[in-house]
C-alpha cells in the first residue's frame, strides 16, 4: 500500500480512563490514550488510540483510599472520644462526692441520675475507643506534678463543700509516670 502521509498529531494525545460495566456485573476499568490522525496537508482524517486494562489499579487504588480514610476517621474519633471522656471523668468524680454529702432525697436521686448518665456516655467512649484502636498503645511520659495537681482541681469543689483544705509540697525536681 503506498504511504497516505498520514501521522499523528502528538501534541494533542489525551489519556482517559474508561469504567465499563460487564454483563455479569463486575466493573472493567481502561486507560485510553488517543491522538487525531492528520493527513499531509495537517487536515484531521481520524484518530488513533490504545487501551489498556487498569482495573487491578483501580481496586488497589480504592483499597488504599479506604484504608486512608478509615486510619483517619479511627483517629477523629479516638480524639473527640478522648475529649468527651475528660469532663465525663470530672463529672463522675464530682458526683460521687456530692452524693456522700448530706442532701435533700431529691437531690441524692438527681445526682444518681446525673452519674449514672455520665458512667453510661464513659462506658460508649470506652467503647468507642476500643473499636477504632487500630495501632498498638504508645508510652507517653507525664509530670506527676502536674496531674496531681489537676486531679485536685477537679476535686476542688468537693473539698470546699466538705471544708476540706489541701496544701502541695511537692519536691523540686520533677517526678515522671
Amino acid at each position: 500500500e503506498k504511504d497516505r502521509g498520514l501521522r499523528i498529531e502528538r501534541s494533542r494525545v489525551w489519556t482517559m480512563e474508561i469504567k465499563h460495566n460487564c454483563k455479569d456485573g463486575s466493573t472493567l476499568w481502561t486507560e485510553a490514550k488517543m491522538g487525531f490522525l492528520r493527513d499531509r496537508c495537517g487536515e484531521p482524517v481520524g484518530y488513533i488510540g490504545v487501551s489498556r486494562d487498569i482495573t487491578d489499579r483501580r481496586r488497589q487504588e480504592n483499597a488504599l483510599h479506604q484504608g486512608r480514610l478509615l486510619s483517619i476517621i479511627g483517629e477523629m474519633t479516638s480524639a473527640i472520644a478522648t475529649e468527651i471522656n475528660n469532663p465525663v471523668g470530672g463529672i463522675l468524680l464530682s458526683s460521687e462526692q456530692l452524693m456522700m454529702g448530706n442532701l435533700s432525697h431529691q437531690a441524692k436521686k438527681d445526682l444518681t441520675m446525673i452519674h449514672g448518665e455520665a458512667k453510661r456516655v464513659a462506658r460508649m467512649m470506652s467503647a468507642l475507643l476500643n473499636s477504632c484502636n487500630m495501632a498498638p498503645p504508645q508510652m507517653e511520659r507525664y509530670k506527676l506534678h502536674r496531674l496531681l495537681n489537676k486531679v485536685l482541681e477537679i476535686r476542688k469543689y468537693g473539698h470546699e463543700t466538705h471544708n476540706i483544705t489541701v496544701s502541695t509540697d511537692f519536691q523540686k525536681l520533677p517526678l515522671y509516670v
